[in-house]
């Protein structure tokens, strides 16, 4: 028994060492600024969710208190690789003292299929900035 869990061990060991652990993404430089369609800065704490399906893979990002933010696929701000994203945006949940709460956004954009916000990808500097309709 022991020899068939070891056969079934290493297809994944192989797909793991072929893939590199990540590391053969052509990651490219994504940023941009959030703010509210009422001409606020979307604040410090918004948290961005990109999402691709070719190639499969998520990326993601904070906004700091000016609204700029920098998109992460493997580490904060290393970019994403080229492809067609949709993004949601949510509010942080998490109280951090003497922080500057972010204005509250709409609820649709907690969502891939609600928040209407698509982006595509390309090689080189990539910058979209984001405007969103305050709650």
């Amino acid at each position: 028994m022991c020899v068939v869990n070891k056969l079934a061990f290493w297809p994944a060991v192989l797909l793991v060492v072929a893939c590199g652990c990540g590391g053969k993404y052509d990651l490219q430089p994504v940023e941009g600024t959030v703010t509210l369609t009422n001409g606020r800065p979307g604040g410090p704490s918004l948290h961005l969710s990109f999402e691709c399906d070719e190639p499969k893979i998520s990326a993601k990002a904070i906004t700091d208190a000016s609204g700029h933010y920098q998109v992460g696929t493997l580490e904060t701000g290393d970019g994403a690789p080229p492809g067609h994203y949709r993004v949601a945006v949510v509010e942080a949940d998490v109280i951090v003292p003497n922080a500057v709460k972010p204005p509250p956004i709409h609820t649709k954009y907690a969502r891939f299929d609600t928040s209407g916000l698509e982006f595509t990808v390309e090689e080189g500097n990539n910058t979209f900035d984001i405007q969103l309709e305050p709650r």
